[in-house]
């Protein structure tokens, strides 16, 4: 695991950008995973404006849903595919072949996650990941107590996950249970960027990187990735111990 602190959340986003694009200009058919919400979103946008200033091309890039609250369609506002086909697909020019997401209103949410295991067994792993971490330290909806080898599955919601979830929604919308990537398709992205920001996640994120690691703290999982990238704000943390350069490397092979 490695971390850089940016002055501002402006600079994370566009530090995170630069290394998704570093990836992607070596592989340009990278199979990417998304994280949907508040935090990553500013990342989007300047992934955005970097291929519209020709400095990047995500147009050839394969994307893998991460998440999605049972029971929401993609056109929901305040769910996880809406957020991503809004920021992600659309403005990047995806192509929908290239596109997969769990079906949330499927009938059958086993089979769905079936379906997802299956493509990722074949066409994975996950080249870049990019992921927040909730205020219980969840990964996704990897909630604590979660199985560090699991792969796409079904989840009741933690109670803090259930409560901050209503942020997202218009109106009062209640989400019990959710669809999700597991932790070892997670951990097994060749890139993974981790991006908090704000005093509100610096205990969380204190825990995650120095803690135990334990599935009570999933986000603590991460501190063994091989190539596990931490970006978090000065409210988030106080010190940066590494810089852009190294953290844009040589990551494409």
């Amino acid at each position: 695991m490695k971390k850089i602190v940016s002055g501002s959340m402006e600079e994370q986003a566009k530090t995170a950008a630069k290394i998704i694009a570093s990836y992607v200009k070596k592989k340009p058919n990278a199979l990417l995973c998304l994280a949907a919400g508040d935090t990553p979103t500013e990342t989007y946008a300047w992934m955005a404006r970097m291929q519209r200033e020709g400095l990047a091309d995500f147009r050839d890039c394969r994307l893998i849903g991460l998440d999605e609250w049972a029971g929401l369609d993609e056109d929901t506002e305040g769910g996880c595919i809406k957020c991503i086909i809004d920021h992600v697909v659309k403005p990047l020019g995806l192509k929908k072949e290239n596109v997969v997401f769990f079906d949330a209103c499927s009938e059958d949410l086993d089979e769905e996650c079936a379906r997802v295991n299956k493509y990722l067994a074949a066409e994975g792993p996950i080249d870049v990941s990019l992921m927040g971490v909730g205020m219980n330290g969840h990964i996704a909806l990897n909630e604590p107590g979660c199985d560090f080898n699991s792969t796409a599955h079904t989840v009741l919601l933690d109670p803090i996950t259930v409560k901050v979830a209503q942020k997202y929604f218009q109106k009062p919308t209640p989400v019990t249970q959710g669809i999700t990537l597991g932790m070892k398709q997670i951990w097994d992205s060749r890139v993974l960027v981790v991006i908090a920001n704000g005093k509100k996640k610096q205990a969380i994120m204190h825990t995650s990187m120095y803690g135990e690691v334990t599935n009570a703290v999933p986000a603590s999982a991460l501190q063994n990735h091989p190539n596990c990238i931490v970006s978090l704000d000065t409210a988030a943390d106080s010190a940066a111990d590494w810089d852009l350069d190294s953290a844009i490397g040589d990551k494409g092979e």
